[in-house]
């Protein structure tokens, strides 16, 4: 009997085992399909980088403009919760675009800011994946809106909201602060921090 009742006792303790081990890939399957949910289906629309030629990019040197600094009293990328909460709260607003800002966009980005008038520019960088789109708005605004102004949780590159941008008859401000997401994905300004690789080899510009 008690051979009987050990491989029982046995046998009891290898399927209790099997279970936690089936729960346990359950419960890993199920983060992975949020994760990729969430980077797949909330991550708004980000538009193709538009083709660019020489005599498109002529535009003339702004002359530079010294920016107060300001005290930082709240960190930006800090308040993503908080702009969570707003996108899914209120509808995101369709400004319509202004017909003489429209007249110092270059040509290859007419139809952008067609779309989008908070448009502000496009930053790439050799050697990285960054090739998106700078918009510039509220501060909060696009922490977790795509370009499309619908919901992504790595938002869309944007413009400090005191920064002024060069125009032909106006000069800008002498630096543009940037913000953008680190995400997981590796998207948005994610490969910035291969420059902190020593062994990175950034490229050199002709």
């Amino acid at each position: 009997m008690y051979p009987f009742a050990a491989r029982t006792a046995l046998r009891r303790r290898q399927k209790h085992r099997a279970w936690a081990l089936r729960l346990c890939g359950a419960a890993v399957l199920c983060l992975a399909a949020g994760l990729i949910l969430r980077d797949t289906v909330f991550r708004g629309g980000q538009p193709e980088a538009p083709v660019t030629t020489a005599e498109s990019t002529e535009q003339p040197s702004p002359t530079p403009i010294a920016i107060t600094p300001r005290a930082a009293t709240v960190d930006v990328l800090a308040a993503a919760e908080s702009a969570d909460s707003d996108v899914h709260s209120s509808p995101a607003p369709h400004p319509s675009p202004d017909a003489a800002q429209a007249a110092d966009i270059l040509p290859q980005y007419q139809e952008l800011y067609a779309q989008n008038p908070d448009l502000a520019g496009w930053l790439c960088i050799n050697g990285t994946n960054i090739n998106y789109p700078v918009v510039q708005a509220d501060n909060s605004y696009y922490l977790r809106r795509g370009f499309d102004r619908l919901y992504s949780t790595a938002g869309t590159l944007f413009l400090d909201e005191r920064c002024r941008l060069a125009t032909p008859n106006a000069a800008g401000t002498a630096n543009a602060l940037i913000y953008g997401h680190n995400t997981a994905s590796g998207s948005m300004f994610s490969q910035l921090l291969n420059y902190a690789d020593k062994a990175f080899t950034p490229p050199t510009l002709p």
